[in-house]
């Protein structure tokens, strides 16, 4: 059986703060093989009510996921492999969306996977708990709607100094200037150098190096072979080898060996569609 992701988008009330919600089930094959997650300027709460995955660290070893986790700002992919039964529920924020909920810096959850209980986040941990406790992935995914509305009730807006410059960069591609970035907010260079640290958890220019990579990402599945250049160029890359050490900065591969050799079906379920109803954010 292979597995059923699914999207949904989160209620009206937490559009600012959460991108969407998603579900992953089904039984993988009896020796699944690590698939990579790939970043995407998005952090997430993870809540597995089935088996948790194993993840495969640098070092070649691995390890069983907490069963409730936090992905913090993820700046390289991730490989990953589902146990024997797989019924998983995810929040995916907005970039500045999981903030409001933590007490600590964003900066200090980049490149980590949390488990819930160690973080100084209660209201995330409320809202793990309630999902954690339905007895099924439809009544997880109620349960994880209705806490989200709970905890961003009382919880801070984003500022709107980030939120503008975060729709620069997006609305941008990428390529926007710290200057135009600037410019669009009212802030100074170094204000928002120290805010995205605090909110986003990247800088400003390592979030639009995220965006553009996602972006050419998308794009390079549908270009037929032989068109890498023009993608570059289109992308904001300087030359084909500048777009070739990006993208393997973040996906540890050159561009079209990645896309036909190493995009499997879990890392597709990752790359972004946007959910019923709602734009992507």
């Amino acid at each position: 059986m292979s597995l059923h992701y699914e999207e949904y988008a989160p209620p009206r009330a937490v559009r600012d703060t959460v991108s969407r919600l998603w579900t992953l089930s089904g039984t993988p094959p009896a020796s699944p093989r690590f698939e990579l997650i790939l970043p995407d300027g998005r952090p997430e709460l993870v809540v597995h009510l089935g088996d948790a995955f194993r993840q495969r660290l640098a070092t070649g070893a691995t390890r069983v996921q907490p069963r409730r986790m936090v992905v913090g700002q993820m700046t390289g992919g991730v490989a990953i492999a589902p146990g024997r039964r797989v019924a998983t529920i995810g929040v995916r924020f907005t970039p500045a969306g999981l903030a409001p909920l933590c007490r600590v810096p964003q900066s200090a959850l980049v490149d980590k996977i949390a488990d819930v209980a160690t973080l100084e986040a209660p209201l995330v941990q409320a809202i793990a708990a309630a999902a954690a406790a339905a007895p099924a992935l439809d009544a997880a995914l109620a349960a994880a709607r209705a806490a989200l509305v709970r905890a961003f009730a009382g919880a801070a807006p984003i500022d709107p100094r980030i939120a503008r410059a975060l729709a620069c960069i997006t609305g941008r591609d990428g390529m926007a200037t710290m200057a135009e970035i600037a410019d669009a907010t009212g802030a100074t260079s170094r204000w928002l150098e120290r805010h995205f640290l605090r909110d986003v958890g990247v800088s400003p220019k390592r979030f639009s190096r995220l965006v553009r990579f996602r972006r050419v990402l998308a794009a390079l599945e549908a270009a037929p072979p032989g068109g890498d250049v023009a993608l570059a160029l289109d992308h904001g890359f300087y030359d084909q080898a500048h777009f070739i050490a990006e993208f393997r900065a973040f996906a540890g591969d050159a561009p079209r060996r990645f896309v036909e050799q190493r995009l499997t079906a879990l890392t597709r379920h990752f790359v972004d569609r946007p959910p019923p109803g709602h734009a992507l954010s």
